[in-house]
């Protein structure tokens, strides 16, 4: 049987999990905001962003060498981050192996309703078990859920304006709800990546028990 480790150790492992987590969240944020055109016309280009996510994601979820696991490693949370964390790239995978035929667009319409909602659903999920695990110290326990809220409402609203006025959707609100959408994007992984950092430094030994994965 292998030996605990001693809680200091522990504690050091899981602030190194939350630090190059959060590091990454913004990294995948600068990449998308800085290097998106210079990516896209890289073959592959277009997959270091959501990579960057899903390593992050998967940090997250698993910790570091059983440490920092924002779940608590509870399997319904964990679980969901990790699926969410292949998604985040999957999708594009997708497209890239299938390249839609603009010839006959409905033979594809099931991925572009499908794709985005599998994910919501992911990330409600592991949103509200991170809230639930009670690891992140409150109130910053429920920070995924603001920052999912944040992401989902202009994509709400743009759906709600196109559903309810096809034909004579305002383009001007249009384009500003896109903006906002990807403002939105940024800033929510901007603010869980800093979050992330800032706590990372905050752990002390009190706070061992929570980031610590219990033994299954």
């Amino acid at each position: 049987m292998r030996r605990p480790r001693p809680n200091d150790a522990m504690t050091q492992d899981a602030r190194l999990a939350w630090t190059i987590g959060g590091a990454l969240l913004i990294a995948s944020t600068f990449v998308a905001a800085f290097l998106g055109p210079v990516l896209w016309s890289v073959p592959g280009g277009e997959f270091l962003g959501p990579v960057l996510v899903a390593v992050a994601l998967l940090i997250f979820a698993l910790g570091f060498r059983g440490a920092g696991s924002v779940t608590a490693g509870r399997p319904l949370g964990t679980v969901a981050l990790v699926l969410l964390a292949l998604w985040s790239f999957a999708d594009r995978a997708v497209w890239w192996l299938l390249p839609l035929d603009e010839s006959t667009p409905e033979r594809f319409g099931f991925l572009f309703a499908a794709i985005p909602l599998l994910r919501a659903v992911l990330a409600v999920v592991a949103c509200v078990q991170i809230a639930r695990a009670g690891v992140v110290p409150a109130p910053w326990n429920w920070a995924p859920c603001w920052a999912l809220i944040a992401v989902i409402l202009p994509s709400l609203a743009q759906a709600l304006l196109v559903v309810a006025a096809p034909q004579s959707a305002d383009q001007a609100i249009l384009t500003l709800l896109v903006s906002l959408d990807g403002l939105a994007r940024a800033a929510a992984g901007v603010f869980l990546g800093v979050l992330a950092i800032v706590l990372a430094n905050r752990l002390d030994r009190t706070r061992t028990v929570g980031i610590i994965t219990p033994a299954r």
